[in-house]
């Protein structure tokens, strides 16, 4: 019997319930999807629980359709408070979202409170190194004394950088990967991990366990709920990123990075 999906974009019967539903939601927004492009979709949400890494999200986005309105889409499709509200001048295309690097940042809404203050795991992918543009932020917030914030290239010259806390924050002299996933285990430790490989570490002065009263921010720092204080605007093009409620293990973040790579393997977009 012929079969029109994946040529008309819409949704394959038989696939995973919550993959079926985010699909639905990225046509729904005027999104097309191609057969491969729902083939990745269904597996790269079957791999996430296969993992054990899916129940705690708070949010992921797949970045797929093209457009602001489907960028816009939290996977997790149970409601739409954390879908990403864009500000600024940002270019959508298959490729990635891309912030211009000068006023953009996507609010995700996502707060780190207690008990995540000193319990959590973030990660953005940036389809391009960004080699040049110094100081530039691709996800981050301040609140409080506490400040999350991960980039590729702090320093024209090369070095990345990430933090856990305004006090403490350290330069990844050699920079290994496009993926960075920041996780934070406890008040005195924190990790960044780049292409599922341990980068760089802090173990002193890594937070003061202060609620969280700001969302993060993708593609600027957010130090103030936006506006002219929201600063190092980054202008590299982004492709996933996913914010979770707890420390994942070091076979959890290898586990989650080899799924996150495969999605956008299937997709034409890894670096890696």
């Amino acid at each position: 019997m012929f079969s029109p999906f994946g040529f008309m974009g819409t949704k394959a019967a038989g696939g995973d319930a919550d993959a079926d539903a985010y699909i639905a939601a990225v046509i729904t927004a005027g999104g097309t999807l191609s057969g491969t492009e729902e083939g990745a979709i269904q597996t790269l949400f079957t791999d996430l629980k296969t993992a054990g890494v899916y129940d705690e999200m708070f949010a992921f986005y797949p970045v797929i359709g093209g457009l602001e309105a489907t960028h816009a889409l939290n996977g997790l499709r149970v409601s739409s408070s954390f879908d990403l509200s864009f500000t600024g001048g940002w270019t959508h295309a298959s490729s990635g979202m891309k912030p211009n690097g000068t006023n953009a940042y996507a609010d995700t809404s996502v707060i780190y409170g207690t008990p995540q203050i000193n319990n959590n795991t973030y990660g953005i992918y940036v389809a391009d190194s960004g080699s040049g543009q110094a100081y530039a932020v691709d996800g981050g917030v301040i609140s409080g004394i506490d400040y999350w914030h991960v980039c590729n290239y702090w320093s024209a010259t090369g070095a990345g950088r990430f933090t856990n806390d305004w006090n403490d924050s350290v330069a990844i002299t050699t920079k290994n990967g496009n993926l960075m996933i920041n996780m934070r285990d406890a008040a005195t430790n924190a990790e960044l991990w780049s292409n599922g490989s341990l980068d760089a570490t802090i173990s002193n002065n890594v937070g003061g366990g202060t609620t969280g009263t700001r969302s993060f921010f993708l593609g600027a720092i957010n130090n103030d709920g936006g506006g002219a204080a929201s600063w190092s605007y980054s202008a590299r093009e982004q492709i996933f990123s996913f914010f979770h409620r707890r420390a994942l293990t070091s076979t959890e973040i290898g586990n989650i990075s080899t799924d996150i790579n495969d999605y956008q393997t299937t997709l034409g977009r890894n670096t890696y």
